[in-house]
């Protein structure tokens, strides 16, 4: 399978490697494609994925397309 990405996002996703530690490309989006996956089953399932700031008791809710298309579907 060959992957297109824009040349502007090739940036970005070293910066994302380098920034976890993954050992090459493959090891980064195999575990995006994992987060995807259980994103995806936990908004067909009725919840939200957010992030909680437990000092201020504040959360965000996460917000994307491809997360509101799958519970569409």
């Amino acid at each position: 399978m060959l992957i297109q990405i824009d040349d502007g996002d090739e940036n970005s996703l070293e910066s994302l490697r380098n920034t976890t530690g993954a050992k090459d490309y493959k090891e980064l989006f195999n575990n995006a494609l994992t987060m995807l996956s259980w994103a995806v089953e936990q908004r067909r399932a009725g919840r939200e994925i957010g992030s909680i700031n437990e000092t201020e008791k504040s959360y965000r809710v996460l917000q994307m397309n491809i997360l509101d298309r799958a519970v569409a579907n």
